[in-house]
């Protein structure tokens, strides 16, 4: 029997080249002589079936149809007639979660996840719009920057699908599809705020936790290739659940702040840590080539006055005389005059050494107190760096001041920019008297300088987006 492109027919018993395709109805995508090349119901095309071997599908009848389900409630992936791709997924799990923080027991911190805080109404609502990503962004995205990183959009609030969260979005990038087809690129994270109760507890199910996640709302949902909370979480891709770890990030403890570090992220700093200690070590090796070098010059010079010693007392043996040896003399105090001077060298060579790499190790660390930590200064002289600070902090100067006029206003920025900090210390402390002073009258609790200053900070910094995005 002939079929043409676009016929909806069935495999015989028995003729099927791939498991469970018998009496599955597939459509004819290409026909090359009786043969025929049929989509499967995940969009894939398999070759080569004889007309022999089919069968038409009957119109009236149930379709069986092909599915690998592992995937929960989860539906396969769709290409609509733009291209776009359509996709269900598992966001985000139910269960204690660990994170590496040196605050911490063993240096880990592991933070609760209950379902009720997942199906908080306000929470699965937050998913619907978010927009989907190709790996986590730098900043939150808004209406400012979507342009820059939206590569599609959640459709719908998320649901509770055991103890996922689901979701269920459409990716209108080529490029990101191509990844999630092609490459494997499937694991879903979400960035989001959330605000932690510190009060530590052991779960009767999923055991001991330092503090617990609440109020978690979904900023976006990024595509990556490696997450970090297990395989729970699953994005279904070509009719199967590829199984995947939904939660890359570092949730910190200020409440509405994302800090995600995605394993791309998190290899290019190591890299740059090492390449900065590589050039570290080239500084030094250098230097302990040229005290190396000093050192050979006074073994050189102290070899001479060896040589004339043997030499006088060759002469004295010889009874040569008193103007000869003399002058033998006068030769030998004067070598060792200078061997005496290189040895005071090189003895202030290494003070010199030690005094210029502690006064640039110091200049370093108060201009990154100013421009920041992620600041870099290796080809930068003392003088271009000095200039970096001023300009920052707005002071007007004079490029073709002096070093040392240049080095006094530098300190005077410094100081400033440090006197901000002892500010805030001082607002921390009076906030803590307040506190204390409330808490003795009823008025509230008593919080260390610590705690209130902490708190002062944490409100600071929630003015500021971060520097990545969250899990």
């Amino acid at each position: 029997m002939a079929f043409a492109v676009g016929d909806k027919v069935r495999v015989k018993s028995g003729k099927e080249h791939m498991p469970d395709h018998a009496g599955v109805v597939l459509q004819v995508a290409e026909v090359k002589g009786d043969t025929y090349a049929l989509r499967m119901p995940d969009g894939t095309v398999h070759r080569w079936y004889t007309g022999d071997e089919l069968a038409a599908a009957r119109t009236d009848a149930r379709e069986r149809v092909l599915r690998i389900d592992r995937g929960g409630t989860l539906r396969p992936p769709r290409e609509d007639a733009r291209g776009f791709l359509e996709i269900d997924g598992h966001a985000t799990r139910v269960g204690v979660l660990e994170y590496t923080d040196p605050s911490f027991p063993g240096g880990i911190r592991r933070e609760l996840r209950l379902r009720e805080d997942l199906a908080a109404p306000e929470s699965l609502a937050s998913y619907r719009n978010a927009p989907i990503t190709d790996d986590h962004p730098s900043e939150m995205v808004t209406a400012a920057n979507s342009m820059r990183f939206a590569r599609g959009m959640v459709t719908e609030p998320g649901r509770m699908d055991d103890e996922h969260v689901a979701i269920r979005g459409l990716v209108t990038d080529a490029s990101l599809i191509g990844k999630m087809r092609n490459d494997g690129k499937r694991e879903l994270s979400p960035g989001y705020t959330v605000e932690l109760d510190t009060t530590p507890g052991i779960h009767p199910v999923y055991g001991r936790y330092d503090v617990r996640q609440t109020k978690i709302l979904v900023n976006h949902l990024a595509v990556v290739e490696r997450a970090r909370a297990g395989s729970t979480a699953a994005v279904r891709m070509d009719g199967a659940v590829v199984p995947t770890a939904s939660l890359n990030s570092c949730v910190s403890s200020n409440a509405h702040q994302v800090h995600a570090m995605d394993p791309k992220e998190l290899q290019a700093k190591l890299d740059q840590a090492a390449t900065l200690l590589a050039q570290e070590k080239a500084r030094a090796d250098a230097a302990e080539q040229k005290l190396d070098g000093e050192k050979k010059r006074a073994d050189t010079a102290e070899g001479k006055v060896a040589a004339l010693n043997a030499e006088v007392t060759q002469l004295r043996g010889e009874r040569r005389d008193d103007a000869a040896i003399a002058a033998q003399n006068e030769k030998i105090k004067e070598l060792t005059e200078r061997a005496d001077a290189a040895e005071k060298k090189l003895a202030g060579f290494d003070e010199r050494v030690a005094a210029g790499v502690k006064a640039r190790a110091k200049l370093e660390r108060d201009a990154a107190s100013v421009l920041g930590p992620k600041a870099r200064f290796d080809d930068l002289s003392n003088r271009e760096i000095m200039i970096q600070v001023l300009t920052k902090r707005g002071y007007e100067f004079d490029v073709n001041r002096s070093d040392e006029a240049l080095k006094g206003a530098f300190d005077i920025a410094v100081e400033g920019w440090a006197n901000c900090g002892a500010a805030l210390d001082r607002i921390g402390q009076v906030t803590a008297e307040k506190t204390r002073q409330d808490a003795a009258t009823g008025g509230g609790e008593n919080k260390t300088a610590a705690q209130a200053r902490a708190e002062m900070k944490a409100r600071l910094d929630t003015a500021h987006l971060p520097q990545a995005g969250a899990n």
